[in-house]
């Protein structure tokens, strides 16, 4: 590893929904710890500087706030200097509309993303449930659990991928459906829970990218067991009747 000390940086939860999110960054704290690299957690408010950092976080924003959202990052030209120079980026729900190339808006607009992912969202119904993924061997990530709620359908262009194929679960909107956008370090993803709490590997996969190598497995007993039980539960809730697709 060529890092020992990193700054994780949560950006603009002001600006957020709260769905959860913040605790990815706890789970970030945590597993860098249990590396013994050394992690400061960091928080940003719409107004303040944005400094230089090794991740970036976003989270879910309420409608109304996702253009300002989308604004603020732009104008951030650290922000933008760091991503280039390859700090992961992890957004979440509206977060992943805003870093994309363009967005839609309920009463029809259309507003320019960040565009650090081959991505343009539109506006529809709702999608509001349980998600489970199928595992991705090509970011060696098992399947997990996790909660969307969210009117963006997404469609990527030929310079992104997916995050996660579903199970599951609405994502992107796409058939077969499919979760988020990966390209270089950035990632967006429609998966709450704190997502990130419940797929330990996708916490180590950003901390990797972090320090500039390949995490050693480490112990993610309890969170493997909490997730195989949420998997068991959303199999339940679809097999029941209840709505799993919108």
């Amino acid at each position: 590893m060529t890092k020992s000390r990193l700054l994780l940086v949560q950006l603009f939860p002001g600006l957020s929904f709260p769905q959860g999110d913040g605790g990815n960054l706890k789970v970030l704290v945590r597993r860098a710890a249990l590396r013994g690299i050394e992690a400061e957690a960091l928080t940003v408010h719409a107004g303040q500087p944005v400094p230089s950092a090794d991740v970036y976080l976003l989270g879910g924003a309420a409608d109304e706030d996702l253009p300002e959202l989308a604004r603020r990052l732009r104008s951030e030209d650290s922000f933008r200097r760091a991503v280039a120079d390859g700090s992961p980026v992890f957004a979440v729900g509206a977060g992943f509309m805003a870093i994309g190339e363009r967005f839609a808006m309920p009463d029809g607009g259309t507003h320019d993303g960040v565009g650090l992912l081959d991505v343009r969202s539109t506006w529809a119904d709702l999608a509001d449930g349980p998600v489970v993924t199928r595992a991705n061997p090509h970011l060696s990530l098992p399947a997990f659990s996790a909660w969307e709620s969210h009117h963006g359908r997404s469609a990527r262009g030929p310079s992104s991928r997916g995050l996660a194929d579903l199970e599951i679960g609405v994502g992107n909107g796409d058939d077969p459906p499919s979760d988020g956008a990966i390209a270089g370090h950035v990632v967006g993803t429609y998966l709450h829970g704190p997502v990130l709490a419940r797929s330990p590997e996708l916490a180590d996969l950003l901390l990797g990218w972090a320090v500039g190598g390949v995490l050693a497995p480490t112990a993610a007993g309890f969170a493997r067991e909490v997730n195989e039980r949420r998997i068991a539960e959303a199999r339940a809730w679809v097999a029941a009747g209840r709505p799993g697709r919108h």
